[in-house]
């Protein structure tokens, strides 16, 4: 298991079928020096109820399919704050993003 900061989220522009939600594209890093960082740890609280009601699904390092659950704010040397889960991450170089 891996502690994942967010490093970056977007929303797409337009969902892809009509009626369908928007998609949330999100990107992590385990590396706390590359989170999106927030100047108040209320406003990481906020976007942690957003991620809550997200469904974001990895691909697990124990096989099959993981949704991430108990997003954090954790307080970082900067006096910023950052938004993390701890999940069983496949780490790949470079990253990539992938539709679901």
């Amino acid at each position: 298991m891996l502690k994942a900061y967010i490093s970056h989220w977007k929303r797409r522009e337009k969902p892809e079928k009509p009626g369908e939600s928007p998609i949330t594209d999100f990107w992590v890093t385990t590396d706390p020096k590359k989170a999106l960082p927030y100047e108040t740890r209320e406003a990481a609280a906020n976007d942690c109820v957003l991620f809550e009601r997200c469904p974001i699904v990895i691909d697990s390092s124990e096989g099959g399919k993981h949704s991430c659950t108990g997003w954090k704010v954790e307080e970082l040397a900067s006096k910023e704050f950052a938004i993390f889960c701890v999940a069983p991450f496949i780490i790949e170089p470079g990253g990539k993003s992938q539709k679901p």
